[in-house]
């Protein structure tokens, strides 16, 4: 089954495009992974978005080998691979803003603690 027996003419055009822009988001996300990993604390996000950066690659090399050979099998393994790439950043995502609302939540607990200290030695003066 060919390309002209299933998808309209401009799917590989756009499928090119696409390719292109998945590239940006995979290089992006294999980066900023990676300086996240730079961290003990980072490393708890940075791990999982390395990874997911990589699916993402691999989900491009799959579309790729589709638009050399027209083999549907191809087009399948790249959306399992996207699949995987958007369920593990959409936890990065989740676990991200838990990790934000705990550190701001420490900032206040230790900013409130301290401006008590310095309220109290005031006092004393």
């Amino acid at each position: 089954m060919g390309l002209n027996e299933t998808f309209s003419p401009n799917f590989n055009v756009n499928l090119l495009k696409l390719t292109k822009d998945m590239k940006f988001w995979a290089w992006y996300t294999i980066i900023s992974g990676g300086l996240a990993c730079l961290s003990i604390f980072g490393a708890l996000i940075g791990v999982p978005q390395l990874i997911a950066g990589l699916r993402l690659k691999d989900s491009i090399d799959d579309f790729e080998a589709y638009l050399n050979s027209g083999n549907l099998e191809n087009i399948e393994h790249a959306i399992e691979k996207q699949m995987k790439y958007y369920s593990t950043m959409k936890i990065i995502v989740i676990a991200s803003l838990i990790l934000v609302v705990v550190i701001l939540l420490v900032v206040i607990i230790f900013g409130a603690f301290f401006a008590k200290q310095i309220m109290n030695a005031s006092q004393m003066s």
